[in-house]
């Protein structure tokens, strides 16, 4: 598999989403919804989803899911429409965490801000 193969998988496994509601909503045991987050050194948005039984006790496994061109904007509810997190917005649950950004409109995926994500979510959560 050539590189952007694998980056199109990797992107693939990050869009499991459920129900989009602010991080202030989301009580700390209450796991198997998204939290909507921001980078701050960036305009993208992006949500997460946390597995039921989630504690910062152990590390977690992390998909991170990078929808298609059809899917760029500001509205999350559109990074739910495919993979992981259309089958987590149905109620599917999975055992690791799901992030899944939003590529605003004529913008493409950017490698930086990407790494700059990664490194905001090992900032945040217990990953793997």
């Amino acid at each position: 598999m050539d590189f952007s193969g694998r980056w199109m998988l990797i992107v693939a496994a990050f869009l499991l989403a459920g129900p989009v509601v602010s991080a202030a909503d989301i009580p700390p045991h209450d796991h198997g919804r998204f939290e909507v987050r921001q980078l701050a050194t960036s305009t993208r948005r992006y949500v997460v989803y946390l597995p039921p039984g989630y504690t910062r006790d152990k590390r977690w496994p992390v998909v991170l899911f990078l929808h298609g061109a059809g899917e760029r904007g500001n509205d999350l509810n559109k990074v739910k429409v495919h993979g992981p997190p259309k089958l987590i917005a149905a109620g599917k649950n999975f055992p690791f965490i799901v992030v899944s950004p939003q590529c605003p409109d004529g913008r493409w995926w950017a490698t930086h801000e990407l790494v700059a994500l990664i490194d905001n979510l090992e900032s945040k959560y217990k990953i793997d």
